[in-house]
């Protein structure tokens, strides 16, 4: 009997770390993100497909602008690069594009020309605000998803910037 009992109670304290594990495993990415040393979000997402190059030679240009709020928290500068956004048609890539910045605007030869968002820098203890535009001149009328790909040292990472 003594020994059915201490099986019993070995297999109750083996339940309850494992539900205790996994209860803390769950909450461990939301508790660093919370206290985060880096975080990034986006809002104000704004999007417009449109059908690219005609017959005769309009333009239908395809356009997204979000707003993009980078928090580092850490004790050093951090650099965002490899920017981009991947555009997908039911779970297809359909095409890739290079992020601008938004408030780079020129008007040139009645053209609107962005500078290239290469990379952010952050610093210490701060946090940025980008705004980001993409543009083509394809079809993407049949986009359905858009990622923002982007990597923070050597770890590549994507967030959903829109979906349909």
């Amino acid at each position: 009997m003594e020994n059915l009992s201490e099986n019993l109670l070995c297999a109750l304290i083996g339940v309850f770390g494992t539900v205790v594990g996994t209860f803390i495993g769950a909450l461990l990415p939301s508790i660093q993100n919370g206290i985060g040393r880096k975080s990034i979000q986006i809002s104000n997402v704004d999007a417009y497909w449109g059908a690219g190059r005609n017959n005769i030679g309009c333009v239908d240009v395809s356009r997204l602008t979000f707003t993009l709020s980078i928090l580092n928290k850490k004790g050093k500068d951090l650099i965002l690069e490899k920017i981009s956004c991947k555009l997908y048609s039911k779970d297809k890539l359909i095409h890739t594009l290079k992020c601008s910045d938004a408030d780079t605007y020129q008007n040139i030869a009645h053209r609107a020309v962005f500078d290239e968002l290469i990379y952010v820098d952050i610093p210490a203890h701060s946090s940025r605000i980008v705004n980001v535009h993409i543009a083509s001149s394809k079809d993407l009328t049949s986009c359905d998803k858009v990622v923002f790909c982007y990597s923070w040292g050597v770890r590549n990472r994507e967030t959903t910037v829109w979906e349909k």
